[in-house]
This record gives C-alpha cells, sequence and structure tokens, in this order.
C-alpha cells in the first residue's frame, strides 16, 4: 500500500498542483459530521506541512475534499496522505474550468498524454453541484463524444464496461476536475474521533498490526513496552523504536513507554511455578499498562491476542488475564489466523522490521510446558499474596518515555512517572 502512490505516479501526475480526496464513513455520521471532518482536515493540514513546504489551500465541497498548492505535490507526500485514516482515495486531478467547454482543452491534453492510440476509453462524471443544467449521464455523453471526434484517427474506442483508460470528472462548486489515476487510502475514522488506547508493543507481528487497525477505527494510540534489560540487550529496544517510528506515521504525534520489567520477572520466576511463568508475566505487564493507561487518562489497552495461537492465548488464559484491571482490553486480531495477520503486517509495511530477530521479554525464564488451562484457585492465590508493589513504584520511576512526530522523528525523551 504505501508504495502503491510512487510507483502509480507517472511524469504526467508529478506536475500535479491539485489533489481531490474522497473520506470512507464520514458522510455517515450526520449532525456530528462537521466534528469529523475538522479532526481529517486537521491531520492532514499537519501531513502538508510536514511534506510539502510550499503554501496550500484545503477545502471541503460537498463531503470532498481539494487540496491546492501553487507548487507540484510530490509522489512522497501522496505516500503519507496514504496513511491518514479517514481517507477512502487519493487523486492527483486537474482543474478544468467552471464550465464544461472550458475543460475540453485541458481535457484533450490529459487524454493524449495517456496515450490513447490504440485502446478504448470511457469517461465517467459525478456531480455535487446538482443545480449545474447537465446531468451526469449528460456530461458523460458530451466529453466522450468530443474526445472521441478529436481523437479517431488514433483508433480509439469507446468501452463503457472493461475500458482500457478512465477519466473521471468530478463536478463540484470550484468547477471541473478530472483524474485518471486514484490511490487506495487507509480508510476508516479521522484519528483521534474514537479516543485514545495504550497499545502493548512486543516487537513482533501481531502488536503492530493490532495498534494500526485501532488507528483506522479513529483511535489515537500511545504505546508501551516492557524492556527485560538486565536480561535482554538494548538491540530489542531499537527495534521497537523502529516500529513506533513507523507507526507514528499514522497520528500527528506518538508516545511510547519503556518499562524496565527484567527486574520483575526475575522476582516472579522465583516464586511462582514454572509452568504459570509466561502467564504471569503477561499479566503483571497488563497491570502495569492499565495502571499507566489510568493515570494517564487513557480508557483502554490494546493487544496483538489472538485466540488460539499461543499457549498464553487460550480462551481460558485470556479470561484469567482479564482479572482486577481498572478499564478494558480490546484485542482487533481475536479471531485472525497468523497468515492473516502476516499479510497486514506486509500490507503497513511493519512486517520487514517486525522479522528482525530479538529476544522476547514473555520467553525470558519461559517453561517447556506452560499451561493453557490455570487452576483459578493456585492464580487468585497467586495474585494475592504476591503484589510485588514495592518494586513496581521503584520501576515506574524508571519508564522513559519518547515522544514522536508525524516523520517519526525523536521530539522529546522524559521520565514522566517519576513522583
Amino acid at each position: 500500500m504505501n508504495e502503491m502512490a510512487a510507483e502509480g505516479l507517472s511524469d504526467l501526475y508529478k506536475l500535479q498542483t491539485k489533489m481531490l480526496l474522497s473520506v470512507d464513513e464520514l458522510w455517515l455520521k450526520g449532525s456530528n459530521r462537521g466534528l469529523y471532518f475538522k479532526s481529517i482536515c486537521r491531520h492532514i493540514g499537519q501531513v502538508l506541512k510536514a511534506y510539502h513546504p510550499a503554501s496550500f489551500d484545503l477545502k471541503n465541497e460537498h463531503n470532498r475534499l481539494i487540496i491546492s498548492s501553487p507548487e507540484a505535490f510530490s509522489p512522497e507526500l501522496a505516500i503519507q496522505l496514504q496513511k491518514v485514516a479517514g481517507i477512502h482515495s487519493i487523486a492527483p486531478c486537474w482543474n478544468l474550468g467552471k464550465e464544461i467547454k472550458e475543460t475540453l482543452p485541458v481535457l484533450k491534453k490529459i487524454f493524449q498524454s495517456l496515450s490513447p492510440a490504440g485502446k478504448s476509453f470511457k469517461i465517467e462524471s459525478k456531480r455535487t453541484l446538482k443545480t449545474y443544467p447537465m446531468t451526469s449521464v449528460e456530461i458523460d455523453a458530451y466529453l466522450g463524444g468530443e474526445l472521441y471526434e478529436a481523437f479517431e484517427a488514433q483508433n480509439i474506442r469507446v468501452d463503457l464496461r472493461n475500458p482500457d483508460l478512465k477519466i473521471s470528472v468530478r463536478l463540484t462548486d470550484s468547477g471541473f476536475y478530472a483524474y485518471a489515476r486514484e490511490f487506495a487510502g487507509m480508510g476508516g475514522l479521522p484519528i483521534g474521533t474514537s479516543g485514545h488506547l495504550m497499545g502493548l508493543l512486543s516487537g513482533g507481528f501481531d502488536s503492530a498490526v493490532a495498534g494500526y487497525l485501532m488507528n483506522r477505527r479513529g483511535c489515537h494510540m500511545s504505546y508501551i513496552f516492557f524492556h527485560a534489560y538486565p536480561y535482554i540487550g538494548d538491540e530489542v529496544k531499537d527495534k521497537i523504536k523502529k516500529l513506533a517510528t513507523h507507526m507514528a506515521a499514522h497520528q500527528t504525534s506518538t508516545k511510547l513507554y519503556v518499562f524496565p520489567f527484567g527486574h520483575l520477572q526475575a522476582e516472579i520466576s522465583k516464586v511462582c511455578k514454572p509452568a504459570y511463568r509466561t502467564l504471569i508475566y503477561r499479566k503483571f505487564m497488563i497491570q502495569i499498562a492499565d495502571r499507566i493507561a489510568f493515570r494517564l487518562g487513557i480508557p483502554a489497552l490494546v493487544t496483538g491476542d489472538s485466540m488460539g495461537q499461543v499457549a498464553s492465548q487460550t480462551l481460558y488464559n485470556l479470561s484469567a488475564l482479564e482479572t482486577g484491571r481498572h478499564i478494558p482490553i480490546l484485542r482487533p486480531l481475536i479471531g485472525f489466523n497468523k497468515q492473516e495477520i502476516l499479510s497486514f503486517a506486509r500490507k503497513i509495511g511493519t512486517h520487514d522490521i517486525s522479522v528482525i530477530p530479538h529476544d522476547d521479554a514473555c520467553s525470558l525464564f519461559a517453561p517447556k510446558h506452560p499451561v493453557t488451562r490455570p487452576d483459578f484457585k493456585y492464580w487468585m492465590h497467586f495474585l494475592a499474596e504476591n503484589t510485588f508493589q514495592e518494586l513496581i513504584q521503584e520501576l515506574m520511576g524508571k519508564v522513559e518515555c519518547y515522544t514522536l512526530d508525524i516523520k517519526g522523528n525523536l521530539v522529546q525523551m522524559t521520565f514522566p512517572l517519576v513522583k
């Protein structure tokens, strides 16, 4: 998805100074629609400021967004706009004028640039300006007929079902726009319109995909990583930073929290049954993430759990992890299989980062035969008798927070939970 715009933009498109953006679900929002458009326009504006140094104008015409600039847009900008939640499609386009006869000189140049000789074509128009005296069908017939007459000698033909070339024409308040290529956007809802979540980022495939899916549902994501230092080196932390940098492109600002988990794991391993180690590690990770998120006013956690994928993700173990929390856990991958998750990871560009080998905090001191159906009495007794509150409180003061901008650049590094 991320490379589609760059590969598809020919020299013709690289000269574009206008883009037409279609939104995904925003038109369903009724009286709240204005809030959603305000949010997505704010996000698009931040992308433009980051990747387009020239001035620009962004306007909403009948729920279509039109970007104009005195300087040409770069292919990189189109790629970044693909990462904005709420955008259905992106079309570099030409403004043809306000009257249909004005459109013909530019439209003919566009058509000629697309090398129509020997090919079939189709004009497909839509009107948002319903007061215009011609219907969409009449516009199609007029423009198609003019192009056919102008280029008939090049052996072109009209094909309304499966054309070699399709030129889309959109009529808005500001006139006619045309484009011959459009690129898929991220879809979904604008970031922040569905709230703020804390994602547990592990370095594998699943947690990054889970974060992306919740971004697409309009959630602003912060992330937390449990670093098993000193038993695991900083290489894995560097990998997590790369993942967070990549994910930051979907938001205007992203925070990554790194919790030093190694000493707590060592203490847990001394007092719990070996078969329960991985599950209890995960329980304390969720408990700590819950505590930090609750302190920051974040109302839910996100994990990359997939039902039955590993021992800690059986129904019984997932149920055990639900005990004693302040806020809910969302699991967007719960019904996905591994191939579906890997396919998504490739699509969003996290696969090649996640595949880098790394030591896993949960695998540290991991048992050969982990429990898949915990004994409830033992589980509750262990958690009641072993809270590790003093150690956790000490480690809370060592939590690192990295703030990343929309380009993934490090803006700030702090220890926000120190009293």
